[in-house]
């Protein structure tokens, strides 16, 4: 509210008026939403998953493009081989990089996550 108010004389109260109205309408609305946000969130389930399954094979394409990169290849090029391999059928996921930066797969921190939920 300050921004919007900001540099306008003390005697125009009509704007102040106009203003308040289209503000709290605002707040009411993103308070809504979060308590929608919030509702959402609690009926979340978190299932296992075989990522040896065959649907989940091309989650593996950005390390094999990566993998690609750092054996000195342009993005432009690996993204090119990976990808006529996806249309070919024959890309064959690498599943055994471990990965351990935070929210991966290796290093999910959920116990970090369930602590800041409460019981």
């Amino acid at each position: 509210m300050v921004l919007i108010t900001n540099n306008l004389p003390s005697g125009y109260h009509r704007d102040f008026q106009l203003l308040k109205e289209n503000s709290i309408a605002a707040v009411e609305d993103v308070k809504d939403l979060l308590d929608i946000f919030n509702y959402a969130i609690q009926q979340i389930i978190v299932k296992e998953i075989d990522l040896n399954d065959d649907k989940y094979k091309h989650l593996f394409t950005v390390d094999s493009i990566n993998n690609l990169v750092v054996e000195g290849l342009s993005f432009r090029e690996a993204y090119q081989i990976i990808g006529k391999q996806v249309q070919d059928g024959t890309y064959k996921p690498d599943a055994s990089k471990q990965h351990t930066h935070i929210g991966s797969l290796g290093n999910l921190c959920l116990e970090d996550i369930r602590a800041k939920f409460p019981h």
